[in-house]
């Protein structure tokens, strides 16, 4: 009942011992021997993924998220943040740069729209951001 045109990998994989290669997609109503190397392939993968998987422990820790309140800076359009000139609790004033992001392959800087002190920044260096994404807000 064996496939004729499986012969030489039949006797490869009997004569080597290999076990099947994972490119290798044998008809699903082919031979016998197909049958038994889906088998063994599957209690071989079985019995790997078994000793490897180590036990953990989930624990979910719930960061309890605050709303924004106050008055915000929001991303002209989408990009990757390059480098932010400020942290929680600094004073800014209108036209100071808060951080610089690059969109389109050109750096560009976002000032401050407004006078005030920064409440909590939303990004840091190398995040990506949407249009319209809150980056800092303000007290």
């Amino acid at each position: 009942d064996e496939c004729s045109r499986h012969a030489v990998f039949t006797r490869e994989v009997f004569t080597r011992e290999d076990t099947v290669p994972p490119s290798y997609r044998p008809d699903r109503k082919c031979c016998r021997l197909h049958t038994f190397l889906r088998k063994r392939r599957a209690e071989e993968h079985a019995a790997t993924a078994a000793a490897a998987a180590p036990v953990v422990e989930e624990t979910k820790v719930e960061v309890k998220q605050e709303p924004i309140t106050g008055p915000t800076l929001k991303a002209p359009m989408g990009g990757r943040i390059i480098e932010v000139n400020v942290a929680p609790g600094d004073k800014v004033t209108k036209g100071q740069t808060v951080l610089v992001y690059e969109a389109m392959k050109m750096e560009n800087d976002v000032p401050a729209e407004r006078e005030g002190v920064v409440k909590r920044i939303f990004v840091k260096t190398d995040d990506v951001v949407a249009t319209d994404q809150v980056l800092v807000e303000f007290e």
